[in-house]
């Protein structure tokens, strides 16, 4: 078995011993740091110690020599299978060295954190919050974003040296994080809530923070939009001139790259109200049914304002296809409405009212018909 190099401290301070109990380097640094895996103080040969003389922080090997002399006032062990690790400097801010202990990343940044995934090192900025990601196996400042302090605010990044004028919003804090490359200023997204700090990489003109799962994006290649799940893939395809996001998980707001018309889709890119309409604003998605005084059934929008007027015994809830089952009030048989709150199907079937449960009764949708067999 290998001889492990442990760090035990005496009369104040660390040195190393060896599974025997001797001592291979003798106690004299201040303080010993661990690496990312607590697994010991030494990664890839190199620990981060303490000095005892100038209260800095530098790199020794197994034998106690300095192979990076201590000159930071603060630093992080070597990420394991790179040749990168974050340090302070001591007057400066925040940066990343090589195993040579020269900066690779100036030490300009409020802080660093922890490798992402065996790649990435988080750094950012305070006031306004960048977050920049620099990318041990490409060895360069990859990306970098802002990511507003507060939940649903849009704020803008005054020009700087790397990264021109852009937009960025924090919606969840487990959602992905929105990216700008430098240079090429595409967007992209990296998860920091992934073992591996997966990443989106930067290829959309255009893109928008995750919501409910998915992210708004405008493609680079005929600069149409579609919505992407967190593995970067299509959920609804590129094709329309305009989007906007689902208020309520099921239908977003399209404008149609035919005819500039708006309408509605469902989330597999479906329209189930045509566009028609001349501006987005017109169109009104129901969110919840609601009953009023008088023990009628409509649909109220996220604002609480009826964009279905209540004129129903009893609603049902809208299924991805546009249409909600519904009850008359004039016969008091059972059809279905779109989301207009028009009979796409008029008011002809009965149903057991006790029974009535949608997940239950719903029936299949099958060459825009309904089969009847469900209902009685």
């Amino acid at each position: 078995m290998k001889n492990r190099c442990i760090p035990v401290k005496k009369d104040g301070l660390f040195g190393f011993i060896d599974d025997a109990g001797k001592w291979i380097i003798p106690p004299k640094y201040k303080d010993v740091r661990h690496d990312f895996d607590n697994r010991g103080a030494f990664t890839d040969g190199l620990a981060l110690v303490q000095s005892s003389e100038n209260d800095l922080y530098g790199f020794i090997d197994i034998r106690g020599k300095w192979i990076i002399e201590p000159k930071f006032s603060n630093a992080g062990t070597f990420a394991p299978g790179t040749d990168f690790a974050a340090a302070k400097g001591v007057k400066e801010g925040w940066g990343v060295i090589n195993k040579l202990g020269n900066w690779i990343i100036e030490p300009r940044y409020e802080g660093c954190s922890h490798i992402i995934g065996d790649r990435y090192f988080k750094l950012y900025k305070d006031l306004p919050r960048a977050f920049y990601y620099f990318d041990a196996k490409e060895e360069k400042l990859l990306i970098d974003t802002l990511v507003c302090q507060r939940e649903h605010s849009v704020a803008e990044i005054a020009k700087n040296a790397t990264l021109s004028s852009c937009y960025c919003v924090s919606i969840d804090k487990d959602s992905p994080t929105l990216i700008q490359a430098i240079g090429t200023e595409l967007w992209g997204f990296i998860d920091d809530n992934t073992n591996n700090g997966s990443v989106i990489y930067p290829h959309f003109k255009k893109a928008y923070p995750f919501s409910r799962g998915l992210a708004l994006v405008q493609s680079i290649d005929n600069e149409l939009y579609g919505f992407i799940d967190r593995a970067g893939k299509y959920v609804v395809n590129p094709e329309f001139k305009e989007l906007l996001y689902s208020t309520d998980g099921m239908f977003a707001k399209a404008k149609s790259n035919a005819n500039e018309l708006w309408g509605a889709i469902n989330l597999k890119g479906e329209w189930v109200l045509k566009a028609t309409y001349n501006r987005a604003e017109d169109i009104a998605i129901p969110h919840e049914d609601c009953e009023n005084a008088d023990g009628l059934y409509g649909y109220k929008d996220l604002a609480g304002e009826w964009v279905i007027k209540p004129s129903f015994l009893m609603v049902g809830g809208f299924e991805e296809n546009g249409m909600a089952v519904a009850q008359s009030a004039e016969n008091e048989l059972w059809g279905f409405i779109n989301l207009r709150g028009e009979w796409v199907i008029e008011p002809q079937f009965e149903i057991d009212a006790e029974s009535f449960e949608w997940s239950e009764i719903a029936p299949e949708w099958k060459d825009g018909l309904f089969k009847r067999e469900y209902w009685r």
